[in-house]
């Protein structure tokens, strides 16, 4: 192989790997499967499992303050029947209000790297 053709293939090797490491690649982290056992270990009772998907933590729960935006998690959204809250007790002598109807699915965010729960939410 001539000298040009080395220093060109050489060349494209070290560029390509360079690139790898600007653009960076995601870490490993934990598999669907285990993301879905550790939300399935935090909601006892779950009868399915609706979707599964990675992000930023920031995609999936925008108001919350617990974690960075940033961090990775798992969001698998798990079927069921989730009571709400029904609130405080009515005050005496006032009639209780009713209660809000079960929700049928819930949001469990597990840590990407780590396994560990982070936050659930359900939905209306």
């Amino acid at each position: 192989m001539a000298p040009r053709v080395r220093l060109l293939l050489a060349s494209i090797l070290v560029g390509t790997v360079l690139l790898a490491l600007i653009m960076g690649t995601k870490p490993a982290g934990i598999s669907r499967a285990d993301a879905i056992a550790a939300a399935e270990r935090a909601i006892p009772g779950t009868t399915g499992v609706i979707e599964a998907t990675t992000g930023p933590i920031s995609d999936f729960e925008t108001g919350q303050q617990v974690v960075p935006g940033s961090t990775e998690v798992w969001a698998v959204v798990l079927a069921g029947s989730f009571p709400f809250s029904c609130g405080p007790a009515p005050i005496p002598g006032s009639s209780p209000h009713p209660c809000p109807l079960a929700a049928t699915s819930k949001t469990v965010l597990i840590d990407f790297m780590t396994g560990e729960f982070v936050l659930a939410f359900s939905h209306g």
